[in-house]
């Protein structure tokens, strides 16, 4: 194949995948609820998997989108919502995932991070170590259109 043909060739191999990418799902027309979005987080030994979906027709819709995403038969459901947004927050010392939401992005991932805090498990011994809430990090977040 020549210089030529072989430049031809890149071009519609080129123009193929950006016509598949760009192609993506159509917009699902609201349900009765509205639009609604989930996160699905997957914790394993050795890493993490996160799966989201939004703007779909119904919670059930949402939550299976954001399972298969996760990609993994240990992915749980964290957080759904209609018409908002959702957020996951993980511990610092990474072993707990908790979901939240919100109206908002900031709403959604305030209460995450509260829910986080609200389970810090008790310390071994009493008067000991801080009694500061658990910090975490917002690890996920997304919302409905």
């Amino acid at each position: 194949m020549g210089f030529l043909s072989k430049a031809a060739m890149s071009l519609v191999v080129s123009a193929a995948a950006l016509t598949s990418v760009g192609m993506g799902t159509a917009a699902a027309e609201p349900g009765p609820d509205g639009y609604w979005g989930a996160i699905a987080v997957g914790a394993f030994s050795d890493f993490t998997s996160y799966g989201s979906a939004w703007n779909y027709p119904d919670r059930a819709s949402a939550e299976q989108a954001a399972l298969a995403e996760c990609g993994y038969r240990g992915c749980e459901v964290l957080a759904s919502w209609a018409n908002g947004c959702g957020a996951v927050a993980m511990s610092e010392d990474k072993m707990r995932f908790h979901g939240g939401t919100g109206v908002t992005r900031p709403e959604a991932e305030r209460a995450a991070l509260d829910k986080l805090a609200a389970v810090k498990p008790p310390l071994p011994f009493p008067f000991t170590g801080s009694s500061s809430p658990e910090r975490g990090v917002i690890k996920e977040s997304v919302c409905t259109d």
